[in-house]
């Protein structure tokens, strides 16, 4: 079945101005423009003093009005229960991070697999500094990945990853530096992981870290 396209509304005026969030830059044009044409029209309508009419405008807005703030509760709701589902550890793998002896767990992230995620060309997990939940890395191995070998070549941190079946996969932790940001990203063996869980575009995955006496490591959790 087709999408159809974005029609504004006058509730899509409202909600707009409260949450604008909600809607891509193409929608809040197609709104403000709605918004405009609403204006023009009423300016060009004669004034009427018919007091019925004027309740039943005013009746209009505030049902609007509420509709608008019920949506928006609505949708605050959603993105609350999405947040709260990241602060738990499945019970395997709390088991088996004890085992290790592990310590100092944390949650990284919570991430949809983008294409590069997954594609065997990149074999490679970003993690956006923007996504990231917590401090994970001392300020030692913050240091550390940000040298530079002599060669020009960035520097690699030993992890190992603990995917969803609680495998585990030597990696390495690299840190590259953007025009605008650096970011963090999981490489040597990642595509293995990826074809081991058979990843697509779109999986969830939740990023967990962990110590084992002072070895960085890190876990997946799908969702």
């Amino acid at each position: 079945m087709s999408c159809k396209p974005f029609e504004p509304c006058a509730l899509d005026v409202i909600i707009s101005k409260e949450a604008p969030q909600f809607y891509n830059e193409e929608e809040l044009a197609q709104i403000m423009d709605l918004y405009t044409k609403l204006l023009s029209r009423d300016e060009a309508m004669p004034k009427k003093n018919n007091i019925e009419e004027t309740t039943n405008k005013k009746r209009c807005r505030e049902d609007e009005d509420i509709a608008g703030k019920e949506r928006v509760k609505k949708i605050s709701r959603n993105i609350i229960v999405i947040k709260s589902r990241s602060s738990n550890l499945p019970i395997k793998f709390k088991n088996h991070i004890n085992e290790l002896n592990g310590y100092d767990v944390k949650f990284v992230m919570e991430k949809t697999l983008s294409v590069t995620d997954v594609n065997k060309n990149n074999s490679r997990l970003s993690i956006p500094p923007k996504e990231t939940k917590c401090k994970f890395l001392s300020e030692a191995e913050c240091a550390s990945l940000d040298t530079r070998k002599e060669t020009g070549g960035v520097y690699t941190m030993q992890v190992v990853v603990f995917d969803p079946y609680l495998r585990e996969f030597p990696s390495e932790l690299k840190k590259w530096n953007m025009t605008t940001t650096s970011i963090l990203n999981l490489t040597k063996n990642w595509f293995e992981v990826v074809k081991a869980n058979d990843f697509k575009i779109n999986d969830i995955l939740q990023l967990w870290s962990f110590r084992v006496d002072t070895k960085l490591c890190f876990l997946l959790n799908k969702v």
